[in-house]
């Protein structure tokens, strides 16, 4: 039973992202390139992003649940940012839903 449950766990990668942080471009882009550990190719804008985020070779764990805190209070400070990366997070939920080469199971929670 506990060797199920650890390799369950070691299956499974959370990364946990503070909204409230990533209202600003720089610091978005830097969370993303720390949080998900993007290869040094990675090119420091928003297409580079969504590249790395549809690739994810180099994360071995087949399950990724994204905790997306702070949320109400980033979408009181920037709706507009914060509904986008919200909404370019569902993206890649669904990317990966329909993955059918090396697919990861994708889970995005908004746990404040």
């Amino acid at each position: 039973m506990e060797k199920d449950f650890l390799e369950n766990q070691m299956e499974k990668i959370e990364v946990t992202i503070d909204l409230l942080k990533c209202l600003n471009r720089n610091f978005f882009l830097r969370t993303m390139r720390n949080e998900f550990s993007f290869p040094s190719y990675f090119g420091e804008n928003m297409d580079a992003v969504d590249e790395c985020m549809r690739d994810l070779s180099w994360i071995k764990e087949k399950k990724i649940q994204i905790n997306i805190k702070n949320s109400k209070k980033a979408l009181k400070e920037n709706a507009d940012a914060s509904q986008k990366i919200i909404k370019m997070f569902e993206s890649y939920s669904v990317f990966w839903k329909n993955e059918k080469e090396d697919r990861k199971e994708f889970k995005v929670l908004i746990i404040s």
